[in-house]
């Protein structure tokens, strides 16, 4: 068996951590030889599938990096094109990865578009990512032999039923927030939580922003 450094319990934690850091430095330096990462016109050139790296660790894989390292250096410049450009590739990729990607993963990004600005390209990235979940679905398609019985079946469906709910109530914050974000800013609070607790606390400063929304076609259930 090959030697591995993580299940070396004589290594100092200090040593672990620096040795993951030179893995993925290596992994990122083989990501920007085979491609370039640096243009537009580069990362729209990425194949899908670009199965010749996506091999080995998980974070050496095209879209990890994209939506990761490279996606927040283009977000934390506001460099929107390539912010952009790096949401739509990863997620190509993500759509066909053997590996799981939540639908959180891709509307983190997707909500890191609008802080920048990039208001249009970010619905169009959600309109994508819902037509991908439409066709895959959300949660698994278990059915009741999957379970021991049929109080475990009813059980597990309620709690989908739960969590598909938050997920509605979550969308439907986010979509106003990002709505007034992006037709209201100067009324508009600093982060979706911020709005989130002007909202429930119904403030006076959240029916002011009300009240201008509907002046601009925004409904707020």
């Amino acid at each position: 068996m090959a030697y591995n450094i993580f299940y070396d319990d004589s290594k100092t934690l200090e040593e672990k951590n620096a040795a993951y850091l030179r893995i993925r430095e290596q992994e990122v330096i083989k990501l920007r030889n085979l491609y370039d990462f640096t243009t537009v016109e580069g990362i729209r050139a990425i194949p899908v599938p670009c199965k010749e790296v996506n091999g080995g660790s998980p974070t050496g894989r095209v879209e990890y990096y994209l939506r990761g390292e490279c996606f927040m250096n283009y977000y934390k410049s506001k460099n929107v094109p390539l912010a952009v450009e790096c949401v739509r590739k990863a997620h190509s990729l993500m759509f066909i990865s053997d590996m799981i990607w939540k639908y959180d993963d891709y509307i983190s990004r997707i909500s890191c578009l609008h802080e920048i600005g990039a208001h249009k390209e970010a619905w169009e990235e959600e309109n994508r990512v819902d037509a991908h979940f439409n066709i895959v679905d959300m949660y698994p398609r278990f059915s009741i032999r999957n379970f021991p019985g049929i109080s475990a079946f009813f059980k597990w469906k309620r709690l989908i039923k739960s969590m598909e709910n938050e997920r509605i109530r979550k969308r439907s914050l986010r979509h106003e927030y990002y709505y007034l974000q992006e037709k209201l800013p100067d009324l508009c609070p600093k982060s979706l939580s911020g709005y989130s607790r002007m909202k429930s606390t119904n403030s006076k400063n959240y029916q002011k922003i009300v009240k201008q929304a509907e002046l601009v076609g925004i409904k707020i259930s």
